[in-house]
C-alpha cells in the first residue's frame, strides 16, 4: 500500500513538473508581449498641445529609474510603443524643458489610450536695450533656454528692439527657469536670467545689456602687400569695405598711399573686412573681426580668394578642399586632387517634384497612412516615405501593406528616419552611426530593402551625421534645412535635397494644425523650382485624418485626400515631373556662385568699373576656379563685340537679388560663347 501511494505521489510530481515545462514557452512568450500606449496631451482650455516641445518620461510599475525616455515627440497624439503588457505606467510630460503634468494607464491589451493636459504656454516678448536704458537694439538675437541650457526658440529684434511674442510652456515648479541670450553676431552675448512667466498670460520684459550704443575711438585698417609692408600707391588702387555677420554692406574707405583706411561710429558687432584691388575689381585679402571698443587696428593680409564653408576659410586657387568638418579618424573620404569645383553648391534643375511622407510608425493613424500611399500608387505618383526603425514591424497590417506594395511597384522609396526619432544632434558620429545601422537593419529585415535615404529626426543634422552616412553608404540626405552642407568627394558624394515646402504647419500659438490649399502649395512649389531647381513636399499624415473637434481619428479624411488627389494631378498637368528623392539628381547640374562676387556686378553696374574691369574679374574668376562654368568652348581669340546692355541689367539684378545665380551665369556662358569672354 505505501509502495502504492509513493508511486503516485512520484507520478503526480513528474507531472506538474511536465506541465511547467511544457507552459514555460508560453509563459515567457506572454511576458514579451508589447503594446503601446497612445498619449494626447492637450491644454486646460482643450486645445490640442504644441508637441514640437514635448518630452516624455516613462516609467514601469514602481519603478524611479525611467523605463523610456522620449526625447522629443513626432506628433500629438503620440505613440509610446514597445512596452510590456501586463504593467502599470507613469508618464511624465515636459514641454520646453519644463515639468507639465504625470498620469497613469495600466497597459493590459496591445494599445491603450491617455489623455493629459498640461497648463497653456505663457507670452513674453523682450525689449532689448543698449547700456543707456533707452535705445534699442536692432537685429539682436534673442533666444530662449531652459535652465538646462537647451534653447527653444529665438527672434531677431525689430527696429524698436522687440522680438515677437514667444510662447512657452510656464514653469509650474520653483526650480525651472528660463534664461535669455541676448546676441550680436557669433561674439557677443549678454545672459538674461531668471525668466518667469505665468500660464496664458502675455507679458513684456526689458532687457538692459552693458552694451554702449556706438563706438566712436578710431579704426584703422592696415592692408598688407606681404608679411611686413602695406601697400603703396605704386601698387594701385584699394578700397576696403566693411560687411557685417549677415553680408550686408555697412561702409568703405579709400586706401590711402600708406595703405591705410579710417573708420569711425561703428556699432558691437561681427564685422569682415575686405581690401579690394581696384584695378580688376578683385579681393586682395580679408580679415574678420569683432569689435567691442578694444580694438583700434584691423590688419589685412594679401591672399588667394578664399570662401566660408561651414565656418571655415578654405583658400580656393589652390584647391583646399575640406572634408566633412570635424571628421575623426578619417573615416570620410578626403577630396580629391581632381576636384576643382571648391567655391561651389551643385543642386539639381530637373523640374521635378518629390513627395515626402514622414514619421511611418506601428498603430498610429495606420489606416491614414496606407490610404496617402494608396492614392500615390492610383495616380502612379512616387514617394519617398520615411519609417521611424524602432517603431516599425509589430503593426501587421501596416507591416504586411509595406510588404506587398514594396514588392508590386518600386514607386514607394523607403528612407530611414532614425531609430527612435531622437535629435541626431545630440550623439556624436558613432552614436549617429549606430542609430542609422540599427534602424537600416530593422528595415532590411522586414522590407528586403536597405534605404540610401536619410531623413533626420526634426530636420537636424551636423557635420558628424555625414560621417554616420558614409559608414552606412547612405548618399542622400533630406534635411529640413535649406544649408547645403557641401561633403566633397569623386567616389562617394552626398547629395542634399531638403524639404522646401510643406503641406500644412503647427500653429505655435495654440498648437492647432493650418492645412495649406492646394493653391498655396503650388505657389510653394513653383518658387521653390525658381530658386532650388528643385521641390520636396512633406506631408504630415495626421494632416489627412479625420478630427472630431478633440481628437484625430484612425479614419481618412476623404475631402483632405481628394485634395492630394488634385494637388498630385495639378503638379503633372504642369509639366512637372514627380520623384523620388534619390532620383533628384538625374536632372541637369545648376551653379550657385559665392555671394562676394555679386560685389562685382554690382560695381560694373552701377558704373563704378568698366567693362574690360568686369571681363577681366570673371576671367580671372574662371582661370583660378572661383567660378565654374559648365561645358567651356575651347578658349580663342576676342571676337570684339559689344556687352549686350541685358547681361549688364542681369548683373544689377542679381547684385540686388532680384534674379536668380543660375540666370547671372546663363549671361557668363553667353558671353563666353559669343567670344566676348577668353578663357
Amino acid at each position: 500500500m505505501k509502495d502504492l501511494l509513493k508511486k503516485q505521489i512520484t507520478k503526480y510530481i513528474i507531472s506538474f513538473f511536465l506541465v511547467l515545462i511544457i507552459l514555460q514557452p508560453i509563459l515567457v512568450y506572454a511576458d514579451q508581449s508589447t503594446g503601446s500606449i497612445e498619449i494626447n496631451v492637450k491644454y486646460t482650455n482643450n486645445d490640442r498641445a504644441d508637441y514640437s516641445s514635448m518630452t516624455l518620461k516613462v516609467y514601469q510599475d514602481l519603478n524611479t529609474i525611467p523605463y523610456k525616455e522620449i526625447s522629443s515627440l513626432s506628433a500629438n497624439p503620440y505613440n509610446i510603443v514597445s512596452l510590456p503588457i501586463g504593467h502599470k505606467y507613469k508618464v511624465e510630460v515636459y514641454a520646453n524643458g519644463m515639468y507639465s503634468s504625470t498620469d497613469y494607464v495600466d497597459l493590459q491589451t496591445n494599445h491603450e489610450v491617455l489623455d493629459t493636459t498640461i497648463p497653456l504656454p505663457g507670452g513674453i516678448r523682450f525689449s532689448v536695450l543698449y547700456n543707456d536704458g533707452s535705445t534699442p537694439i536692432e537685429n539682436a538675437i534673442v533666444s530662449v533656454k531652459s535652465q538646462d541650457g537647451k534653447q527653444w526658440t529665438q527672434s531677431p529684434t525689430d527696429n524698436i528692439g522687440q522680438t515677437i511674442r514667444f510662447w512657452v510652456q510656464p514653469p509650474i515648479i520653483n526650480d525651472n527657469y528660463y534664461i535669455a541670450d541676448v546676441s550680436i553676431g557669433k561674439n557677443l552675448v549678454y545672459s538674461f536670467s531668471p525668466v518667469q512667466l505665468k500660464t496664458g498670460v502675455p507679458q513684456e520684459l526689458k532687457i538692459v545689456t552693458p552694451w554702449p550704443t556706438m563706438i566712436h575711438t578710431l579704426l584703422t585698417a592696415k592692408v598688407f602687400k606681404d608679411l611686413y609692408k602695406t601697400v603703396t600707391s605704386s601698387d594701385g588702387s584699394f578700397l576696403v569695405e566693411i560687411y557685417d555677420d549677415k553680408g550686408n554692406k555697412i561702409t568703405e574707405s579709400i586706401v590711402n598711399s600708406k595703405g591705410q583706411a579710417y573708420f569711425t561710429n561703428l556699432k558691437f558687432g561681427d564685422y569682415v573686412f575686405h581690401a579690394i584691388n581696384l584695378k580688376d575689381a578683385s579681393e586682395w585679402g580679408n580679415s574678420k573681426i569683432t569689435i567691442d571698443g578694444n580694438q583700434s587696428t584691423v590688419q589685412i593680409f594679401k591672399n588667394q580668394p578664399a570662401i566660408e564653408i561651414n565656418g571655415q576659410t578654405y583658400n580656393t586657387t589652390k584647391n583646399q578642399l575640406p572634408s566633412s568638418p570635424n571628421a575623426s579618424n578619417n573615416q570620410i573620404p578626403q577630396a580629391s586632387n581632381t576636384t576643382k569645383n571648391t567655391t561651389l553648391a551643385n543642386i539639381p534643375n530637373c523640374h521635378c517634384v518629390a513627395f515626402r511622407l514622414d514619421d511611418i510608425q506601428d498603430y498610429w493613424l495606420n489606416n491614414v497612412q496606407t490610404a496617402i500611399m494608396d492614392t500615390f500608387q492610383q495616380k502612379n505618383a512616387s514617394l519617398t516615405i520615411g519609417i521611424i526603425g524602432n517603431s516599425f514591424g509589430n503593426d501587421v497590417k501596416l507591416t504586411g501593406y509595406l510588404q506587398k506594395k514594396i514588392k508590386t511597384n518600386p514607386s514607394i522609396e523607403i528612407a530611414n528616419s532614425g531609430w527612435k526619432f531622437e535629435d541626431f544632434t545630440a550623439y556624436n558620429q558613432s552614436g549617429q552611426s549606430s542609430l542609422i545601422k540599427q534602424s537600416n537593419d530593422k528595415i532590411f529585415s522586414l522590407l528586403g530593402i536597405t534605404p540610401s535615404v536619410f531623413i533626420p529626426p526634426y530636420g537636424k543634422i551636423n557635420n558628424d551625421t555625414f560621417g554616420a552616412m558614409y559608414g552606412n553608404n547612405i548618399t542622400f540626405l533630406s534635411a529640413n534645412t535649406l544649408t547645403y552642407h557641401t561633403v566633397y568627394s569623386t567616389s562617394n558624394t552626398i547629395h542634399l535635397f531638403p524639404a522646401t515646402v510643406s503641406t500644412g504647419y503647427v500653429n505655435s500659438g495654440n498648437g492647432t494644425l493650418r492645412k495649406l490649399t492646394n493653391d498655396e502649395i503650388f505657389t510653394n512649389i513653383q518658387n521653390s523650382l525658381r530658386n532650388y531647381g528643385f521641390a520636396v513636399v512633406t506631408i504630415a499624415f495626421q494632416d489627412y485624418a479625420v478630427n472630431n473637434g478633440t481628437a484625430t481619428q484612425n479614419e481618412p479624411d476623404l475631402q483632405q485626400i481628394q485634395q492630394l488627389e488634385t494637388l498630385i494631378d495639378k503638379v503633372t498637368s504642369n509639366g512637372l515631373k514627380i520623384v523620388n528623392i534619390s532620383k533628384i539628381n538625374n536632372g541637369q547640374i545648376s551653379t550657385i556662385i559665392p555671394p562676394w562676387i555679386k560685389n562685382n556686378a554690382g560695381w560694373w553696374a552701377n558704373g563704378k568699373i568698366s567693362d574690360s574691369d568686369f571681363i577681366s574679374g570673371i576671367q580671372y574668376m574662371i582661370q583660378n576656379n572661383i567660378i565654374i562654368i559648365q561645358n567651356l568652348p575651347p578658349s580663342g581669340e576676342s571676337s570684339g563685340k559689344i556687352i549686350p546692355p541685358w547681361i549688364k541689367n542681369n548683373a544689377g539684378w542679381w547684385a540686388e537679388n532680384k534674379i536668380s545665380d543660375n540666370d547671372f551665369v546663363k549671361g557668363i556662358e553667353f558671353l563666353i560663347q559669343q567670344g566676348i569672354i577668353r578663357t
